[in-house]
């Protein structure tokens, strides 16, 4: 018998099989192996007639493999067949179920209305007849699309948050072979905007204030309201973390006994964090010290850091956090172009900790930015080179 077509385990013969028939065996590669007959059951067949018998069961089982390989491959042709004759519509709504499992309500909902723009203005085709043209269509649609609530053409930032989206979804189609090529979408020219920050005394400033209002005895929602955003505060400065992440926190993820804030999904509030590679937010000495006295003296009926004093979250979106922190920054006559939470704090923290020559990585893990880019761009530049020609000046 030959050691290519056989070998034995045990008290059985196994046929081997290269992976690929048309290939043939790869000298390194195992290949396909199937347990032929046992040795036992191979001794009651006359001596003569073993060899025979083998090769018969050797070469039916050949056909087996061929037949089954034969069927695989037509299954993932007719699936690659139809993928490349789906319809753009057909193809953004198994893209969109996938976005809706693996993202949050609310980056589903922004996908979905680019997806819908496209339909409405370039209208319906086969996805593979996607080219340069339907691009241009797109994107001339968006220089003339307007808001529904300002009635104002959307500005080139909005266009491109749209060409981006329409991006990802391509991409997605090319990884699963809807789309034979990469496509690079055209997209508008948007003016570099220099981040602007709070200074380090402005931030004090505010923390001092939204303290005092801490400590004031007021009737139960102003104090609610006022616990509740210098506790907004306190997580935003000393972890960095997103306003959405401090919206949706429950209690049970503060560890004080291990020093992390554990940011996770909210199923409660159908809300996921945004690409946290880094969700155990360690707790420094100052914030330590604020959340045990806070956490001491909670009402037992409270389940979220920002909790309504019911077990409820205080607001019912992220987005109304910002409200409340804008109207107490606009009582210190800060910066109206500065967003409360988003430049405020995390920008402004950003910025002062890379002047203090912390190493940008660690800096990026803290931010939970993707990548090192993303925090840079958080790095108010300005107030860095000022700093710079100040310290030399001295």
């Amino acid at each position: 018998m030959s050691r290519k077509n056989y070998i034995y385990r045990g008290d059985s013969i196994l046929g081997v099989y290269p992976d690929d028939f048309e290939r043939g065996h790869v000298p390194g590669r195992r290949g396909i192996r199937r347990v032929l007959c046992k040795k036992s059951d191979l001794q009651l067949i006359p001596e003569d007639e073993r060899l025979r018998h083998l090769n018969k069961l050797y070469t039916d089982k050949e056909l087996e493999l061929r037949q089954g390989l034969l069927k695989t491959r037509q299954t993932v042709d007719g699936v690659k067949r139809k993928r490349r004759t789906a319809t753009f519509n057909e193809a953004s709504n198994i893209w969109l179920e996938e976005i809706k499992s693996t993202q949050s309500p609310k980056t589903h909902k922004t996908y979905k209305f680019t997806i819908d723009l496209y339909l409405d203005t370039v209208k319906n085709h086969r996805l593979s007849d996607f080219d340069r043209d339907k691009n241009i269509s797109f994107f001339t649609a968006l220089t003339k699309h307007k808001n529904k609530r300002t009635k104002e053409v959307i500005g080139p930032a909005t266009q491109n948050q749209h060409m981006r989206q329409l991006q990802n979804f391509l991409n997605w189609a090319y990884d699963n072979e809807y789309l034979e090529k990469r496509f690079h979408l055209k997209k508008s020219k948007v003016p570099q905007k220099e981040m602007e920050t709070f200074t380090q005394d402005e931030v004090d400033s505010l923390a001092k204030y939204l303290e005092e209002k801490f400590n004031e005895k007021n009737d139960p929602r102003i104090t609610r309201q006022n616990k509740n955003l210098f506790r907004a505060f306190m997580l935003a400065r000393h972890t960095l973390v997103r306003v959405g992440h401090i919206w949706a926190l429950k209690l049970e993820n503060i560890d004080l006994e291990k020093g992390f804030v554990h940011i996770k999904e909210n199923e409660e509030l159908g809300w996921k964090p945004k690409g946290m590679k880094w969700p155990n937010k360690p707790i420094n000495k100052t914030l330590m010290n604020f959340l045990k006295e806070d956490l001491a003296n909670r009402d037992a009926s409270e389940r979220y850091f920002l909790d309504k004093g019911n077990g409820k979250p205080w607001h019912s979106t992220s987005a109304n956090l910002s409200k409340p922190m804008r109207a107490a920054c606009n009582e210190l006559g800060l910066s109206k172009s500065v967003k409360p939470f988003h430049w405020g704090i995390r920008a402004t923290y950003i910025t002062w900790l890379l002047n203090e020559g912390v190493p940008p990585v660690q800096v990026q893990h803290l931010a939970d930015h993707s990548d090192l880019a993303t925090t840079m761009k958080y790095f108010n530049t300005k107030q860095s080179s000022q700093k710079s020609a100040v310290d030399l000046l001295g």
